[in-house]
Parts: structure tokens; sequence; C-alpha cells
């Protein structure tokens, strides 16, 4: 008798993202003093960056994981975001080496 094993299937092992702030797709009417994407667990690294709407990268104070907070990537720029659109990117590694990238997008209006 025959038997035929099964293939082998890959595991998608990853953190999945949980939310963002601001909002993804949201208008804002005030000054944004920070960017967050959080996770559903916590992570080993984490980096964000910003543009504006003509593609520049919006200069930043601080960009990684917080410290009291290992699921939160957050980026603070040098200065609050005022009136535009801006693109967030991201891009973490869980602590099981996984690794994970996205953007979003949103609007300020003051």
């Amino acid at each position: 008798m025959n038997v035929v094993a099964p293939a082998p299937v890959a595991a998608a092992a990853h953190t999945p993202l949980k939310s963002v702030s601001p909002k993804r797709n949201s208008t804002q009417h005030k000054a944004v003093a920070d960017v967050r994407a959080t996770f559903k667990a916590k992570m080993q690294t984490g980096l964000i960056s910003i543009t504006n709407a003509s593609g520049a990268t919006v200069p930043l104070k601080s960009s990684g994981l917080m410290s009291s907070n290992k699921a939160v990537v957050r980026g603070v720029p040098t200065s609050p975001l005022k009136s535009g659109t801006y693109k967030v990117s991201w891009r973490a590694r869980a602590s099981d080496g996984h690794s994970e990238k996205g953007t979003w997008t949103f609007k300020v209006a003051v």
C-alpha cells in the first residue's frame, strides 16, 4: 500500500496591525504631534517615516518602539504636522522574526 504524505504547509506567522493613529483616511482638525501604529503583540523593532503631499520627508525627532509599550511604533515630527495630506510608512519585526510593513494616509486641516 502506497501512502502519500501531505505537502508541507508554510506557516504565516506574523503580528497583525491593530490600529493606526491618526486613523486611516481621516481628517484631523488640530496639528498632529505624533503618529502611531499599534500591533496586537509586542514587537522587536519598528520604524516610522512620514512624507507630505509633495513627497518630501517630514523630519522626525524620534521614530521607533515606545519604551512604555513595545506593541506601539511611534513617530514624532520635529514640529506638529499642520494643514496638508500626509503618508505614514511603517515597518516592524515581530518577536518571531517576521517582518511587516505598510502605509496609511491622513489629512490635517487647521
